[in-house]
């Protein structure tokens, strides 16, 4: 699915976008390069000004593999929002049982391989500035998981290198005056399962936050 909003800006505006039970994928072999299942679900070019955004995704953009998945520079989710600046916003995200790849069946042996890639990319995006009184809400629930399990007589393995499973929440290089709460729970979590693990520059989870100043 791609950009559900693709625009120059918002302003003076109320947006509510529901994703429920979507854009999930089940196969034998599943491979993603340079892609994603949920593509940037606002692309907003310049900004977002005096607005309201509420965006709810929920059992979403998982996928289920019964022998291998390799994701390659790619996603499952990407941004959920894009955007260059936000200002005097209020903006509500809740991610709930998405963003998840899940092994299912029984094969004699699964592999599970990210290289350069994520489960869930940045929640916000914003190339500039967060600033002017922008109350922001991040929930993420149950997302962004890696599920595995150990059959009778193969050990699952997990390839991860420079990769992540939940990006950053907020990616932005200035933020003034706003009030930012995330809550994370039961996410970006490994279900090894007696599972290998070979990693390399991993993180469950990126910074929650990523900016380089900050005042107010």
């Amino acid at each position: 699915m791609d950009e559900l909003i693709d625009c120059l800006s918002i302003a003076d505006s109320s947006v509510e976008i529901k994703i429920s039970s979507s854009v999930s994928t089940s196969a034998n072999t599943i491979s993603i390069t340079e892609g994603e299942l949920l593509d940037e679900t606002m692309d907003v070019k310049n900004h977002i000004r005096n607005s309201k955004i509420d965006a709810t995704i929920t059992n979403s953009a998982n996928a289920f593999y019964s022998a291998t998945m390799t994701i390659t520079g790619g996603e499952l989710i990407d941004e959920i929002i894009d955007t260059n600046e936000i200002t005097n916003s209020k903006i509500e995200i809740k991610l709930t049982t998405s963003g998840c790849a899940s092994y299912i069946g029984n094969n004699a042996g699964h592999t599970f391989t990210l290289t350069n890639g994520e489960l869930i990319d940045e929640i916000i995006d914003c190339s500039n500035n967060i600033s002017d009184n922008n109350p922001i809400s991040i929930t993420v629930e149950n997302s962004a998981n890696l599920i595995t399990q150990n059959s009778s007589n193969h050990v699952p393995v997990l390839n991860i290198t420079n990769s992540q499973l939940l990006d950053e929440l907020v990616d932005c290089p200035n933020i003034n005056n706003n009030s930012i709460t995330v809550e994370i729970s039961s996410s970006g979590n490994i279900a090894l399962a007696n599972s290998i693990l070979n990693s390399s520059n991993m993180n469950l989870i990126e910074r929650i936050i990523d900016t380089e100043n900050t005042t107010k």
